[in-house]
Formats: structure tokens, C-alpha cells, sequence
């Protein structure tokens, strides 16, 4: 099994590599937004 064999959408034996790996990068991309917004929003003090 090779790297493009794994990507190619035509064979239906490992498309669910592949949209698992898509959804692991997405949550990743997402949480690494959610720092980033974090770092660069800090919340005011409350008085």
C-alpha cells in the first residue's frame, strides 16, 4: 500500500482513511484557531 493508492477516492477499500484523516487535520486546524483567537483577544479585567 502506497501513499497514492491510499488518496485515490476511486477505490472505495480505504476512503474511510481518508475522511478520517480530513477530520483529525479539521479538528486540529480548528482547535489551533482557538489559541490563536485566545492569544490574540485577551479578556478585560473584571472590576
Amino acid at each position: 500500500m502506497t501513499w497514492k493508492s491510499i488518496f485515490d477516492l476511486s477505490t472505495m477499500q480505504h476512503q474511510h482513511i481518508v475522511y478520517t484523516y480530513a477530520g483529525v487535520l479539521l479538528v486540529q486546524a480548528a482547535y489551533l484557531a482557538r489559541l490563536i483567537y485566545a492569544w490574540t483577544h485577551p479578556t478585560l479585567p473584571q472590576p
